[in-house]
Parts: C-alpha cells; sequence; structure tokens
C-alpha cells in the first residue's frame, strides 16, 4: 500500500495513512470470519473490486463490496480503498 492510503468504509469512517490503516485493522482482528464467499472479482487499469459475504464466528452475515485503486495499472500498491458493507443477519 501507499504511504497515504485512503480507506472509505461508506457510512462509517475515512482512514488515511498506513498507521492509521494498521489501527483500524487491529480493532477488527476480534471479528472472527467463520466462512467467506467471494462471487465476483474484476480488474481493469489500476483498479480492482471483490463482492461477497463474509458470516462471522457469532453467526453475523455481512454482504460487501470493496473497490481498491492502485497506485499505477501494474498494480504494485494500492493507494484508495472503498468499502460497502450491509448487515443481513
Amino acid at each position: 500500500m501507499t504511504d497515504d492510503i485512503r480507506w472509505n468504509i461508506v457510512g462509517d469512517q475515512l482512514v488515511e495513512g498506513k498507521d492509521s490503516l494498521a489501527k483500524v485493522l487491529g480493532r477488527m482482528k476480534d471479528e472472527k470470519v467463520a466462512e467467506l464467499s467471494i462471487r465476483h472479482i474484476a480488474t481493469h487499469g489500476k483498479a480492482g473490486a471483490v463482492d461477497g459475504t463474509v458470516i462471522l464466528e457469532d453467526g453475523k452475515t455481512r454482504a460487501f463490496c470493496d473497490v481498491y485503486e492502485f497506485n499505477g495499472a501494474k498494480g504494485t500498491a494500492v493507494k484508495e480503498i472503498t468499502s460497502y458493507g450491509i448487515d443481513i443477519r
């Protein structure tokens, strides 16, 4: 990832920079995943996206879509992430 990475968790928060991203991910580690299902992965140029569902160990199910922007068409580092999530159970 780039040093100035931005992660927009739509409707929740905007995370800016590697240190802030690491802190947010550290807080998320308590959400244990029981199952991950990926429906689609698409890439084009310097962008990519993935959507699917995740079932947590506590039984909650979340549908998600993450859109990634890389620092170039070769995709060597993530520059920006936009995440959409909906709790469905």
